[in-house]
């Protein structure tokens, strides 16, 4: 029996053309707004599979060459399937038209298949396919009118900075091949990126290229230390070469990415016959790459190992190499790692160098044995001394070279040199020492050994930059541990430290501005901070130092207001209105969270609102990262705690903010969100908005959760909310009532404090007291008048005061034994309480009970 001509359409590594369509459905889930479509395409490949099988059982299976011709399409589909899931926004947006175009090529193949395999004319899908493109349409334009969709992709300013250069690209140099409204989507969403990261002034690098211009193969050629190399290809050149840097981004701050940009920069302005010709990079993607031209001939050891012929040709192209090598030096670029396989032979048999600018040289040297060499001479003549500490330093740059000089013995011999030469090599050991402070194992060597003492002294020298380096070990030393800054403190650098935040020189104020930020961490350490007369210090910043330099001094009074007693020191000088401003700057992070931690006492709470702070709290809010968004809600829950605080928060805008933090935010931003709400609502006039919101039923759902402090803070809401008629009727129809009453009785005491007041509140409608009393609250009410505090007394009269209004509760409230404690209120309570139990007793006077107070 011969084999079914079937399992002969394969697909090129997934395997039969079932198995390849089954693999396609849960790629077509990833596709966004494309879904629809592709589930279309593959729903009519599926029934024509179908269809042939059935022909064949039937012995009338089309020509092998049409049944190649599916496989083919199959084939094609499931790879842009496998090249277009799970894309980003941009990454949608920037290619909305080619996507597309495939799509539609795809839904024609797979109607010329039906046409020629089954004669089946599909004209009647032109229509479905225009449907399909519509809905495509609103899919994506919903995501990018919606801002939190927008930037749920790009929170960072690094991911920020990396989708407005992709969209510039295309607006600027490729705009031909997009349609109007994808310029327009494209122009519109550069315009909310920089309304958002404050980025107005980004220009577009000439040699920026996103990385999907280069169609890269799976597998790089070449490893190493600093990153991959791969082939790919990139329109009409069929091969170039990529090189992918290896970087942890999160240990990337925004001083590093734009180091490497202008690093590119120089390379792209390289240009010499022996140097391999750049032809695009991203300085900002994750990770960096740089894309260059291939040269056809390979390396000069490949090269040269081929015939006796190319052999011939070495001391040429070694000269060729020596004149790139000596424009690079003149144009100020050093190799770093110059080997045979960093030589290339392009086609025209010609040297070219490769690999340059971005590559440090350090571990060369490092594995070369140069370190114990320079430290033997750190015991000579003072001229090799210097040299050596130089040396040293500028190995210093790694990890692993810094461990090899420790285990050396050069902490030590630098040590001694500080503490006993003159000024020049005291000067360049505390630079060596500051850049031992890189590693972790170098810190507590350096540490235990004495350097803290000197490196203060350092702070004191007359050289600027033994000042700036001693700062600069001092600063690494910090952030290692607190017994580290305990120790700077204690040796006396703060008062220093503060002087030299006056310095003219911006590098020395950056590191010292930073150090100081970083010793607020701890609280122990806080008030000596505060006696050096640093808030005055860091103020003077805010009003005259750098946008970054400002970004440190609002994290350092930030840190400083976490201690309630420095509140009114930072607020009295003048902090507030300057850190206020930076609520709409790149350090607006900092600013947030400082204002959440001020906002903690209702002076400064006054201060802050009449500074203007809440409506760029709320544009935080409304469109910040996670982290401004829980922040931006810790301080607004907090100024809500004031009158004028909520008259100023309390606008449909942010109260709808709020309600959909309760639904989409983190869980900090959900507990924050909740107590602004509780907040406002103890404002009557604001409680129609927060109704209109829709919070009720997010709050009846945190009733009956298990996080404490969000059962607590829907509680206070209730207890709010239920002050007014209207209020107390939507509360009531939403099944509040059974999980109040269940926190009334297991909550912890200001759950059962809150609950307790909602529910008297509650009770007050006589319609809504049959509910009260079949939850089981009367004998909670009656045990709280025996054994409450006193307000939770005063609130269990009041219930019961309006359970006692319904004939069928005068029973039970008998019962439960309250006639003894609210005798007891009536003689012994509060002006208030007697009052309530009193009301108490009128609606119970017709009952048994009126005999017994008798």
């Amino acid at each position: 029996m011969s084999p079914s001509p079937l399992l002969g359409l394969v697909v090129p590594g997934e395997g039969s053309a079932a198995l390849a369509l089954s693999k396609a459905q849960p790629l077509c889930f990833q596709m966004s707004e494309y879904q629809t479509a592709c589930e279309r395409i593959l729903s009519r490949l599926q029934n024509l599979l179908v269809e042939l099988q059935s022909m064949e059982r039937e012995d009338q299976l089309p020509t092998a060459e049409l049944l190649d011709s599916y496989a083919v399409v199959v084939t094609r589909y499931l790879r842009f399937l496998q090249l277009n899931h799970s894309k980003s926004l941009i990454h949608r947006v920037v290619k909305n038209a080619a996507v597309t175009e495939e799509l539609q090529q795809l839904n024609d193949n797979v109607a010329e298949l039906f046409l020629k395999l089954l004669d089946v004319d599909a004209t009647s899908w032109e229509a479905q396919w225009r449907a399909d493109r519509f809905v495509q349409d609103a899919v994506l334009s919903a995501a990018l009118s919606d801002t939190s969709v927008c930037f749920r992709e790009f929170q960072s300013p690094r991911a920020q900075m990396e989708a407005l250069l992709t969209l510039k690209f295309e607006l600027e140099t490729r705009s031909a091949r997009h349609e109007e409204e994808d310029l327009k989507r494209m122009k519109s969403l550069v315009e909310k990126i920089e309304k958002v990261s404050r980025m107005t002034d980004t220009t577009l690098p000439s040699w920026f290229m996103p990385d999907y211009e280069v169609k890269l193969q799976s597998k790089s050629f070449a490893r190493g230390c600093l990153g991959s190399v791969y082939y790919g290809a990139w329109g009409k050149e069929p091969k170039v070469v990529v090189k992918r840097f290896c970087v942890d981004e999160s240990g990337m701050d925004e001083s590093i990415w734009l180091k490497i940009e202008k690093d590119m920069a120089v390379l792209f302005e390289l240009e010499h016959p022996n140097i391999v010709e750049l032809i695009g990079a991203s300085h900002i993607g994750v990770p960096p790459y740089l894309i260059y031209k291939d040269a056809v001939n390979g390396n000069l050891r490949s090269f040269l190992a081929r015939s006796e012929r190319n052999k011939r040709q070495m001391w040429r192209l070694l000269y060729e190499a020596a004149l790139g090598l000596r424009y690079l030096h003149q144009k100020g670029v050093v190799h770093g790692n110059l080997k045979l396989n960093n030589i290339l032979v392009a086609s025209n048999d010609r040297a070219v160098l490769s690999d340059f600018g971005l590559t440090e040289n350090m571990g060369v040297l490092r594995k070369a044995g140069i370190i114990p060499l320079l430290i033997a001479l750190l015991s000579d003549d003072d001229t090799q001394k210097l040299l050596s500490i130089r040396a040293l330093g500028q190995l210093a740059a790694d990890v692993d070279s810094c461990e090899t000089m420790t285990q050396l013995g050069a902490i030590d011999l630098l040590l001694s040199i500080l503490r006993a030469l003159g000024d020049a090599q005291k000067e360049h050991s505390v630079w060596a020492l500051g850049r031992l402070t890189i590693s972790t194992v170098c810190c507590k060597l350096i540490v235990k050994k004495g350097a803290i003492p000197l490196l203060v002294q350092s702070l004191h020298a007359n050289s600027g930059a033994a000042r700036f380096h001693g700062t600069c070990g001092l600063g690494n030393l910090v952030l290692v541990c607190k017994e580290n800054r305990n120790a700077v403190i204690a040796h006396g650098a703060i008062p220093r430290l503060v002087e030299l935040l006056q310095s003219d020189n911006a590098r020395l104020k950056t590191r010292v501005v930073c150090t100081l930020a970083n010793l607020t961490v701890d609280s122990t350490n806080r008030g000596l901070l505060v006696q050096a007369e640093v808030i005055t210090a860091f103020v003077s910043l805010l009003q005259g130092g750098s946008e970054y330099h400002k970004g440190q001094a609002t994290r350092a009074l930030g840190n400083l207001a976490l201690d309630e007693c420095h509140i009114d020191a930072v607020v009295c000088a003048g902090a507030v209105p300057f850190i206020v401003n930076l609520l709409q700057s790149r350090s607006r992070n900092e600013a947030a969270r400082a204002l959440a931690n001020l906002s903690f006492k209702p002076q400064s709470r006054n201060v802050i609102v009449n500074e203007g702070a809440i409506e760029p709290l709320v544009e935080l809010l409304r469109v910040g990262t996670d982290n401004m968004k829980e922040l931006a809600a810790r301080a607004l829950a907090n100024l809500a705690l004031d009158g004028d605080g909520r008259r100023a928060i309390a606008n449909p805008e942010a109260i709808g903010l709020f309600v959909g933090q309760l639904v989409f935010g983190s869980a900090t931003e959900e507990y924050h969100s909740a107590r602004a709400l509780a907040n406002l609502a103890v404002d009557e006039e604001h409680h129609e908005e927060i109704l209109r919101a829709g919070a009720v039923p997010h709050f009846v759902a945190m009733l009956k959760g298990d996080a404490d402090n969000l059962k607590n803070q829907a509680a206070l809401a209730f207890a709010n909310l239920t002050t007014s008629a209207e209020s107390r009727n939507i509360v009531a129809n939403a099944d509040a009532v059974l999980p109040l009453v269940a926190l009334l009785r297991d909550g912890n005491g200001s759950q059962r404090n809150h609950a307790l007041r909602a529910l008297a509140n509650i009770a007050v409608d006589k319609c809504r007291v049959g509910i009260i009393k079949e939850a089981g609250a009367i004998p909670l009410f009656a045990e709280l008048l025996r054994s409450g505090s006193e307000k939770q007394k005063y609130h269990a009269a009041r219930a019961l005061g309006s359970m006692g209004a319904m004939g069928d509760s005068r029973g039970e409230i008998t019962r439960s034994g309250a006639i003894a404690p609210l005798v007891e209120l009536l003689r012994d309570g509060t002006a208030n309480q007697k009052a309530e139990a009193f009301k108490t007793y009128l609606q119970l006077k017709h009952s048994i009970i009126y005999q017994t107070l008798k």
